[in-house]
């Protein structure tokens, strides 16, 4: 036997150290991949939830689009005027909120974009019967009336539902039998958004 096959040969293993710095690194690697890909998500859904979000605006007039078939009692006495617009998304957006609610949250997609304006009065020295007569007689010229709701035992409101192509609305009285006035009145128009 020659000299050097009777020593052993001993394989030498890499350090502990180099193989924890090699695991280590991958661990940072994807838990960075991992950060980055939650990061961009979240900023996605943030983004479709400020897109599909409507938008309110607090007006002192009533628009210039408002419909000229829709009276407005009162003009100098109204409280609020509400604007809200909602939109729609593209349709490559509306199948990715989809897919998002389907599996991970809700967001609110609407199917055809509209305008909603809501007009509201306070303590008017008008009688409730006397605006639903007023709303009533006006509107039936323009519009089909879907419902009107007199029941005052009931503690429920008086309520107008009127519509005519694209345009819906209502008219609501809420009273107090027990003041001279009438306390509050809520006029909502809902109406198709204009494309440009």
């Amino acid at each position: 036997m020659p000299e050097n096959a009777s020593k052993s040969i001993q394989i030498q293993e890499p350090p502990l150290q180099e193989l924890e710095k090699k695991t280590s690194c991958l661990k940072r690697s994807c838990l960075m991949i991992l950060v980055i890909l939650s990061g961009v998500v979240i900023g996605l859904v943030l983004l479709l939830y400020y897109l599909t979000t409507p938008r309110e605006e607090h007006v002192r007039a009533v628009p210039a689009d408002f419909p000229k078939s829709i009276p407005v009692y009162d003009e100098k006495n109204i409280d609020q005027i509400t604007i809200t617009a909602v939109g729609t998304l593209p349709a490559p957006l509306q199948g990715l909120v989809t897919f998002l609610n389907k599996h991970f949250v809700r967001l609110p997609i609407q199917d055809k974009a509209r305008t909603d304006i809501q007009v509201e009065w306070r303590e008017l020295s008008a009688k409730p019967e006397f605006l639903i007569d007023y709303y009533n007689t006006a509107l039936q010229k323009n519009f089909f009336i879907t419902s009107i709701d007199f029941e005052r035992d009931s503690g429920a409101p008086y309520r107008i539902n009127f519509s005519k192509g694209d345009v819906n609305g209502q008219f609501i009285i809420r009273d107090n039998k027990t003041t001279p006035s009438t306390d509050r009145a809520t006029l909502m128009v809902i109406l198709p958004s204009k494309t440009n």
